[in-house]
């Protein structure tokens, strides 16, 4: 899933657009970082966004595949969102 703002043409719905959260004030890119499930996992990677992105107010590098846990506070440029697992 693709995290990001104005999704392009032909996105479908592996798109979430963040539009409606404040994500063009916050800086958001329109392609900004990538949520990625691998078996019972998920990984957040910044897709070289401008604003950046941090994970638990750590800087997360572009390209970066970083392993997310129930909880986890997530910032997209300085949009932040927390993220949590359902049981």
């Amino acid at each position: 899933i693709v995290l990001g703002r104005y999704p392009h043409k032909g996105d479908g719905p592996t798109y979430l657009n963040l539009t409606p959260y404040g994500a063009e004030e916050a800086g958001v890119s329109r392609r900004h970082a990538r949520l990625l499930r691998v078996h019972q996992a998920v990984y957040l990677m910044d897709m070289n966004s401008t604003n950046g992105t941090q994970l638990n107010g750590q800087p997360l590098p572009a390209g970066v595949e970083k392993r997310l846990r129930d909880g986890d506070e997530i910032l997209l440029g300085r949009l932040k969102v927390t993220l949590f697992f359902g049981s």
